[in-house]
């Protein structure tokens, strides 16, 4: 019995000591009291808020003149005691088509109003021109040629299921007045949803007008026309153009040292006019507005220190007025560091099945960001609402009073380009940004984003994450520089081992008539990854440049780097020997003639590509030659954006650059037109090459 207890009384000491371990993932770069302080002060609730003051519901009409939604975040910020408040106006190029009335009226064989504008704004096609129009309805399916054949449209309204922009476009040049279409994206999600939508005409060509229904009731009217009813509308459209200005707001929590450079915010506060989604993307708006509050009350009230960098906030129509922004303010764009994007912020995670998303810079604007972010993302998610076997209840919750309990639910992915960090990331504005974003989201851009699908516990975890990112660099010194570059430095490790065993996969699976040009690309994307792992370890230097501490750590870690690939190569290539039967070794791989050539190709973005601006790219197109213009059309180069972003340093290769690039991409760029691409770049002045003997 007396061994029994002891024995019971040893397991009891082993369980006690290893329910005290903490493991590697409760690591974070920021300290735990400022983070237990961002997190007591950022609130979910006053984020909700702000998205059920500025979208409630879609607006049928508005003041052009000044923008509801910007005057809100300006007298918010004003409110929260933010530094140089300011509506940004830039002009805009075309008027805006503005919705004032649309109504849809069946009156024939019964009286029925089937849609209204003002009702709901997202029923009236975008683009649709006046109208007072009363005609037979005519069910078309998908308005295929083949299913409009035979069928007369002469002056008759189609009901389709495609998109309206189709319906339109297929249905208008056979005489149609106007369209109908119910088409949903995700109609068995949800039978209510109508798309934002708009409809497009060449000049010369009919405009006409176009409603949408949601799918319940387009079903029905197609089933009466298709058992042969005869049905009759009558359709009310009033419309016009409006001129106007972009109005972007922006502010700023001024820094201790105005040279350590600035951190930059950004979220699109307009998704187009008419319909204002409540995560697309008023959640990003005003999780942005409580990042701004949060720290500026906490730096006021002297619980965490001003940062050294200064922390700038723009809000804004998608690109169309973050661009103006970008453009008249290249001082800014020129000093800052990096740029935290965010967009559809707000979704209850588990409730709709999504994600919290971090989608990374692309490799020519590597950078430490990504790994500031990965941390602070790993360490919510594994800390928040996370039980764990060893420890019991979550360590550090972060929970919204009015919010769920939910686990937080987090993806780190690679680059995506449809939202404002591709300003910041652009060639000629040159700051690394990264993107956060709720996905997958059954909501979006349609009449149903409204604020029920929000979470303020996912909102209160989204202006924490975004918060303490931006703190940790804002505040790094020396010593932080160095804790930064040593994350940077075990994560690349980590990345290079995974690219390592995707290409052992690629050999695996591949023919021996094609092992040696595998092995090729394998060694090829190997290069590629440790080019910008040493890139992202570079970007620290900027924290901290006087500092030899951090050059010597830097410059050693980068020697590691070189290391950790070599073995990788050698390894891959080790594996590809004992598939195939092959005798090949890492140094008899050899470069052919336009692989030498390419080599020793240096190209260095000039200053004339900053001096254009956002979109440079499309500046030097319009640059170009008819001939040229062609050529440039016809090259295989899989993305000319990245590759023109691999000539900022001026320190790659132009066949650097490719390996750079087919490691991003499926498909392989062809050399011979990358050394075109560079050289046409080169003939206009965006670009210096140096070539090496």
């Amino acid at each position: 019995m007396k061994k029994l207890f002891l024995s019971l009384c040893m397991l009891g000491v082993a369980f006690t000591v290893s329910a005290q371990y903490i493991t590697p993932m409760y690591y974070k770069l920021l300290d735990d009291k400022n983070y237990d302080l961002i997190v007591g002060e950022s609130s979910g609730e006053q984020a909700i808020r702000s998205i059920y003051d500025l979208a409630p519901y879609e607006k049928s009409q508005r003041n052009f003149d000044s923008l509801f939604e910007a005057v809100y975040i300006r007298d918010k910020a004003e409110e929260y005691g933010l530094e140089g408040v300011v509506i940004n106006r830039y002009p805009k190029e075309k008027p805006t088509w503005s919705g004032v009335k649309g109504t849809l009226w069946e009156v024939a064989p019964y009286t029925h109003k089937l849609a209204d504008f003002n009702d709901l704004p997202a029923v009236l096609a975008q683009g649709s021109d006046d109208a007072d129009v009363t005609a037979e309805l005519v069910w078309v399916g998908d308005a295929t040629d083949k299913e409009l054949d035979g069928i007369d449209l002469q002056g008759k309204i189609a009901l389709g299921s495609a998109n309206v922009n189709v319906l339109h476009k297929n249905t208008m040049k056979r005489g149609a007045v106007g369209v109908i279409s119910f088409y949903s994206p995700r109609p068995l999600v949800d039978p209510l949803q109508i798309p934002n939508a708009s409809i497009r005409v060449s000049e010369g060509e009919p405009l006409g007008f176009g409603f949408l229904l949601t799918p319940r009731d387009g079903y029905v009217l197609r089933d009466r026309l298709k058992k042969g009813e005869k049905v009759t509308v009558h359709a009310v459209v009033e419309a016009k153009q409006v001129d106007f200005e972009y109005q972007s707001p922006s502010c700023y929590i001024s820094g201790t040292d105005p040279d350590a450079g600035e951190i930059l915010f950004s979220a699109h506060l307009f998704e187009g006019y008419s319909k204002l989604g409540a995560n697309d993307n008023i959640s990003g708006s005003a999780v942005l507005l409580e990042v701004a509050r949060t720290l500026n009350t906490l730096i006021k009230e002297g619980k965490i220190e001003r940062p050294r960098r200064t922390l700038r906030f723009v809000w804004g129509d998608e690109f169309s007025g973050i661009i103006p922004w970008a453009n008249a303010n290249k001082d800014i764009t020129g000093k800052a560091l990096f740029d935290i994007n965010l967009d559809m912020v707000g979704l209850a995670l588990a409730e709709e099945r999504s994600y919290y998303c971090l989608h990374r810079t692309t490799m020519a604007n590597s950078h430490y960001v990504n790994d500031i972010a990965e941390n602070i993302l790993r360490y919510v998610g594994s800390t928040t609402n996370r039980q764990s076997i060893l420890l019991g209840t979550s360590p550090k919750p972060v929970v919204a009073p009015t919010g769920s309990d939910d686990p937080f639910y987090y993806s780190l992915v690679a680059h995506y380009g449809a939202s404002d960090h591709e300003v910041f990331n652009d060639w000629g504005v040159q700051v690394p940004a990264i993107l956060m974003v709720t996905w997958p989201d059954n909501h979006y851009h349609t009449s149903a984003d409204r604020v029920e699908y929000l979470d303020p516990t996912q909102l209160k975890r989204a202006v924490v994450v975004t918060a303490a990112i931006a703190y940790i660099a804002a505040t790094a010194d020396e010593e932080g520089a160095l804790q930064i570059g040593g994350e940077v430095s075990g994560n690349a490790l980590r990345r290079i081992a995974s690219i390592q065993n995707v290409g052992a996969d690629k050999i695996m699976v591949e023919k021996a008539n094609k092992a040696d040009s595998t092995l090729k690309k394998v060694l090829f994307d190997l290069d590629a990854t440790a080019l910008a792992e040493k890139m992202t370890l570079e970007s620290v230097k900027e924290l901290a440049p006087e500092s030899e501490k951090l050059e010597r750590f830097i410059e050693t870690q980068k020697a590691i780097i070189e290391k950790q690939v070599k073995n990788a190569q050698d390894a891959v290539v080790a594996l590809s020997n004992s598939r195939f039967g092959t005798n090949n070794s890492l140094s008899g791989y050899r470069l052919n003639a336009i692989e030498k050539r390419a080599s020793k190709m240096y190209p260095k973005s000039t200053a004339k590509v900053r001096e254009k601006g956002y979109n440079v790219l499309n500046v030097f197109m319009q640059e170009l030659g008819k001939e040229e213009v062609q050529k440039y059309n016809l090259l295989n180069v899989q993305d000319k954006k990245e590759a023109a972003r691999l000539t900022i340093s001026g320190d790659l290769s132009v066949l650097d650059i490719k390996k750079m690039v087919d490691v991003q991409n499926r498909k392989i760029s062809s050399l011979e037109d990358m050394i075109t691409f560079m050289e046409l770049l080169s003939e206009l002045g965006y670009v210096e090459i140096r070539t090496e003997k």
